[in-house]
């Protein structure tokens, strides 16, 4: 777990910097969360897996699945993953940038 972390944490600060720039937090969150989720499933874990399976196909199967749902810099995010088989990695990068965006914004998550 630890390992996936260390690869996320780039991602993830380059993320929130975007979103800073931006002044959008909000939709890289629900971005990285859809992402997440998409990644988190068993079906594509193993296709992400799979090296039958080029990065090119990984990427345009998790991107076809967003459709309209995000942007195109969540996209392209999922193309440099994809590109670096790092896709598994985006649920550590959706942890990471919470961290980051809750820093910046002075919040704390209460459960």
């Amino acid at each position: 777990m630890a390992e996936l972390a260390s690869i996320a944490r780039p991602y993830a600060q380059a993320v929130f910097e975007l979103a800073k720039d931006s002044g959008h937090y909000g939709p890289w969150s629900e971005a990285l969360e859809f992402l997440a989720t998409v990644a988190a499933d068993k079906d594509m874990a193993a296709l992400f897996s799979n090296p039958r399976v080029s990065r090119q196909q990984a990427a345009d199967i998790v991107i076809e699945l967003l459709g309209g749902a995000v942007g195109d810099e969540p996209k392209n995010l999922v193309r440099l993953l994809a590109q670096n088989r790092r896709l598994q990695a985006l649920s550590a990068i959706l942890k990471q940038y919470e961290l980051l965006r809750a820093e910046a914004e002075r919040t704390i998550r209460a459960e």
